[in-house]
């Protein structure tokens, strides 16, 4: 997100340099060029700048110990929300602990935590686990974890009870040079406990841990990394006794690390009174004494490393009585803070120690890269400002979960993110000075059609520009133009709701206010024009008039305004609090994808094509190719701006102006979409959650509307699922059918309005953006559909496919359904195939998703037809693999029949002589049949090893050729004749043959086809033919007219006398 990523190209001005590694410690500027660290000290030139004030400037911080908990945990934390808590704490980089659902044990799973976190700034360390399923019984395949990306190891969560697999654990880090993280805890003292063992314990009535636990257990992880001359970290040292263990085998020459976590370093049992179970952790919060022995192993080196252990739990998981409640609290954003205040503002460490802390000791223990404020490394940095106050809410953390100790506690020192833009748009009746107001804000004039200005209304979007990140789009107030509205305000991060103090609330001012809910605006801001002259009391009133029209989403969170565009009354209030939202923005979500509605196109000289819209996901650099939607077009990006300011690349959240090449400007227009290639798909239908204001009609099935999504309006029907008709106020699901193409994605918000007359009656979110078509009245389904609204990314996406159903879901339509990035869609298909509910089938062109229930329909479909076979033709052994996928391909795909057969672990069906069967069916015979065959077989007998021929042989049995023909097959499949070219023998003829072959080769010497055909006492053409099928078995191999035993000359011996016992 861009909020937290620093542009490639930057000018930080005025910041304290601090870097102990380099031993830099200045007041000075730093600039970054394409990424790296360009100049230090005194910088200059163009791009984007940053004044600083002051704050600190240092290598990126790394936590050394995370967990984010997807997969399997995600409604406590994911790794996306996880990196933005670690953003806004400060942090680059972090190591993510492996107690996932499932274990990070396998190579799959640790390569899509580095391929999914890959899109987000701040990286993700996986560490993998050291037993499988973290159940300390078997070691996982380090090595593989290893070159897969794991940093380290750990079972974290869990001591590794068995001393023997820890110390092979220890040695396996030799080779793969990655250290073991120990979570110290002897299991049977902790067993039970809920808090230290100790005066508080007692109190509190709560049972205890003991100290011994840990110190037991961190004794002999270090004897054992002492043993083998493996590497060792400990995580989380809370005791005394286990930092002076950590100090005495260091001293040893012992390969041995130790971190701290700040609720160690700044509470103590004596925080568990109250019964907060955000105080409840595992080490558990100790005594005093232990305390302050951690922040002397600091000061004295003996821990290297500050690690938040960053436990995110859900509401539930907490909200329970305490020796119930789970173990674990938040770290990610407040750990900077704390430390900074208890620890250097107090005089514990000074500034150069705690950089150490938190970059470099922590890099060191996994050896991860190490950056620097030196030129040419690249741009990982951390920015703080040390003096700022601030307040520990958890209510504004960036991670799911609320579980922090530290909640209501008064900090000093804050992390910074690169200014991030916000975007905002006026709202409002026609005539209530939103143009006005928009031009006393910023000086510029919106208004740029002649037809504007001479009638003195807007009519197309406006835009200006305040500061450097917030863009202001004035949308037309007269109700001819909603549609334009509409387009200015779908992607703002605010919206301005004007409202004339000498008019009140008017038509437009209730349904823009509308338009903005419907749209999921996030914010707003209510602004009282024209006060200059009236009566404090007279805006009192409209003031009060407009809060009662507020809806609940923003009756508390709205802040109020008095302004006069003319005056200048009140303007400066408004635009103080405009640029202090901008700064403490949160990041806009990114799926990683880029899109960019289109808003305006037009041509500039000597440059070509422009659009420019507002960028909703993703980033995009010159050179990028982009696809026009719903077409198929491409065009390349030749350069971009921002602001009016030249840029290299532009990500989620900014307005960008984008010169594009390959098309002229009537090619596209308003409404229109810029994607990233292959990523999103044109659809006519679309599945939605539907929302009906209050005060609206009721919409009804089959109601034509217009239909507003991105900055584009298209005609189209309501087909209600489960309704007759859409009830005011209410919330259904629906299919909307469209008369043109749209490129939606799961989760854009839309606008629908009555086709005639014109009037806003609802809108909503898309549910799925490529759906089948609906049944009426399926009420499982509906009832699956509204539940997307809340799904996330796994259940969607394992949804979706299990609808398509023996389809199958193809790549691309999966990757347009999810809205993710190729790694990020590898990865979620990965986890669902983790949990055996996905199949992935084909190659990467013609890659399809399969659910598991459609592979068991694909099985019992062939059971069916080869009992279907078997039924109709006894006679028969089976069908060959080409006919049987012939028969089902009108319902199946080629691969997961492929699949089903190919995965054949219950043993159906039998492959045998080339065809397929059931596993109980056997040959049967009419009794007719059956006696024809006894007939045929007793002639062949009696001519042993020279049978007739065809025509002979028909004739002796009183048969056609054609029917000849087919009883030999049945009873080739009955093991009861050998045919080998136009020949066919009985098989007990055969099996002599072969006694009379094995005793001529048994001495290894070969012997010729005319020595074979003597042995054999048979005509040459016969001899002939039989060792051609002794040859097709393996059983001899021939060299030009020599045959000498063949690879299965020794097994043929044992299946004779299997035979024949």
């Amino acid at each position: 997100m861009e909020a937290i990523k620093l542009p490639q190209t930057l000018w930080l001005k005025n910041a304290r340099l601090l870097d102990p590694a380099l031993d830099l410690d200045i007041r000075g500027d730093l600039r970054v060029e394409d990424g790296r660290v360009a100049a230090v000290g005194k910088a200059s030139g163009g791009g984007a700048s940053w004044d600083l004030q002051g704050a600190v400037v240092c290598p990126g911080f790394f936590d050394l110990h995370v967990h984010l908990r997807e997969p399997g945990n995600e409604e406590a934390e994911t790794i996306r929300s996880g990196q933005e808590a670690a953003a806004a704490g400060g942090f680059t980089a972090v190591a993510a602990m492996p107690n996932t659902t499932p274990a990070l044990d396998h190579a799959g799973l640790v390569r899509w935590v580095v391929d999914y976190a890959s899109t987000f700034p701040v990286a993700v360390y996986p560490v993998g686990a050291i037993t499988k399923g973290r159940q300390g019984e078997e070691l996982t395949e380090m090595v593989e974890l290893r070159q897969a990306g794991a940093i380290a190891f750990s079972d974290d969560g869990s001591h590794v009870k068995s001393a023997e697999i820890m110390r092979r654990a220890l040695e396996y880090s030799l080779l793969t040079g990655a250290p073991i993280i120990t979570h110290a805890e002897e299991g049977g003292l902790s067993l039970g406990g809920a808090m230290h063992e100790g005066e508080w314990s007692t109190r509190l009535g709560l049972p205890g841990i003991p100290r011994l636990s840990e110190d037991i257990a961190t004794v002999r992880d270090l004897m054992l990394a002492q043993y083998t001359g493996g590497r060792l970290h400990l995580a989380h040292v809370s005791t005394a006794g286990a930092l002076e263990a950590l100090q005495s085998f260091r001293t040893r020459g012992t390969r041995a690390t130790g971190e701290a976590t700040p609720h160690h370093l700044l509470l103590t049992d004596a925080a568990v009174a109250g019964y907060d179970t955000s105080t409840k952790m595992k080490p558990p919060l100790r005594e005093e004494a232990d305390r302050l022995a951690l922040w002397e192993g600091l000061k004295q080196g003996v821990v290297t490393a500050v690690a938040t252990d960053h436990a995110p739990h859900t509401w539930d998981d907490k909200e329970v009585t305490y020796d119930e409640a789970a173990f674990g609290a938040l770290g990610l954003e407040t750990a900077l803070g704390l430390i900074w205040d208890r620890g250097v503002r107090a005089g514990l460490i000074s500034p150069a120690e705690m950089i150490r802390l938190f970059c470099h000791g922590p890099r060191a223990v996994v050896d991860a890269p190490q950056p620097a404020l030196q030129a040419e490394i690249p741009a990982e940095l951390t920015i703080f400002h040390p003096d700022e106050e601030w307040t520990v809410e958890t209510e504004r953390f960036y991670s799911k979960a609320k579980n922090s100790p530290f909640a209501g506690w008064n900090r000093a020192s804050k992390a910074m993110t690169a200014p991030r833009h916000m975007i905002a748009a006026t709202a409002g009746h026609i005539d209530h000075g939103k143009t006005a107001l928009v031009r006393a804000l910023t000086g510029m004039e919106t208004d740029r059609l002649e037809e504007e200005k001479r009638r003195g209304i807007t009519i197309e979007l406006g835009f200006a520009f305040l500061g450097r990140n917030v863009t202001l789009i004035d949308v037309p107030g007269h109700e001819r133009f909603i549609k334009t509205m509409v387009a200015g305000v779908s992607t703002v991060d605010l919206g301005l709701l004007v409202v004339a103090a000498d008019d009140g609330v008017m038509p437009q001012t209730r349904e823009h206010l509308d338009i903005l809910r419907l749209l999921g605006v996030p914010r707003l801001f209510a602004v009282l024009t024209k006060v200059d002259g009236l009566e404090p009391d007279w805006v009192g009133m409209i003031e009060e008039e407009v809060r009662e029209l507020l809806p609940d989403e923003y009756r508390a969170a709205t802040p109020f305004f008095r302004c006069d565009a003319l005056s200048g009354e009140g303007v400066e209030a408004l635009k103080t609090a405009l640029l202090a939202l901008a700064d403490r923005l949160p990041p806009r979500r990114d799926r990683g994808v880029f899109r960019l509605p289109v808003d305006r196109v037009f041509s500039v000289k000597g440059y070509g094509t422009v659009v420019t819209g507002t960028i909703l996901g993703g980033s995009v650099r010159a050179g990028d190719r982009l696809r026009v939607m719903p077409g198929v077009r491409e065009v390349r990006v030749r350069g971009m701006q921002s602001h009016g300011v030249d840029r290299d690349s532009l990500g989620a959240g900014d307005r960008a102006a984008l010169n594009l090449g390959g098309l002229e400007a009537g090619d596209l227009g308003r409404g229109d979409w810029l994607c990233e290639p292959e990523a999103v798909l044109p659809s006519e239908r679309l599945d939605v959650a539907l929302d009906v204001l209050e005060h609206a009609p009721p919409v009804k099935h089959r109601d034509r509307v217009h239909f507003h999504l991105g900055t584009g309006e298209i005609l189209g029907r309501i087909l209600l699922l489960r309704d007759e008709a859409a009830l005011p106020g209410r919330r259904t699901v629906a299919q909307v059918r469209l008369e043109g193409p749209v490129a939606a994605a799961r989760g854009d918000r839309f606008v629908i309005r009555r086709y005639s007359p014109p009037e806003t009656l609802g809108g909503g979110e898309v549910l799925d953006p490529l759906p089948e078509e609906r049944r009426r009245g399926d009420l499982p389904e509906t009832s699956e559909l509204a539940a997307l609204a809340s799904a996330a990314d796994l259940e969607a996406l394992a949804w979706k496919v299990r609808r398509m159903g023996t389809a199958g879901l193809p790549w691309d339509q999966a990757r347009a359904f999810a809205g993710l990035p190729v790694a990020g869609l590898d990865g979620v298909v990965g986890q669902l195939e983790a949990r055996g509910e996905i199949l992935r089938l084909g190659s990467a062109a013609g890659m399809i998703l399969f659910s598991r229930e459609a592979l068991e329909r694909a099985r019992e479909a062939i059971r069916t037809r080869l009992d279907d076979f078997h039924h109709r033709f006894p006679d028969q052994l089976g069908l060959t693999r080409a006919r049987l996928l012939s028969d089902l391909a009108a319902v199946f795909p080629p691969a997961l029949l492929e699949r089903a057969l190919d995965d054949r672990a219950s043993g159906e069906p039998v492959l045998e002589k080339g065809v397929l069967r059931r596993a109980g069916h056997r040959i049967h015979l009419e009794a007719d049949t059956a006696a024809r065959a006894d007939r045929v077989e007793t002639l062949l007998r009696e001519a042993g090893l020279a049978p007739p021929g065809l025509e002979a042989l028909a004739r002796q049995a009183g048969l056609t050729e054609a029917d000849l023909v087919r009883l030999l097959g049945v009873m080739q499949a009955q093991d009861r004749v050998v045919r080998q070219e136009d020949f066919y023998w009985a098989a007990e003829a055969v099996d002599r043959a072969w006694e009379i072959v094995r005793r001529e080769l048994a001495a290894g010497a070969g012997r010729t086809t005319s020595d074979l055909r003597e042995a054999l006492g048979c005509p040459r053409r016969h001899a002939v033919a039989l060792l051609e099928h002794f040859d097709r078995l393996g059983r001899t191999q021939r060299r030009e007219d020599f045959r000498f035993p063949g690879p299965e000359f020794a097994a043929s011996a044992s299946h004779i006398e299997a035979k024949n016992p």
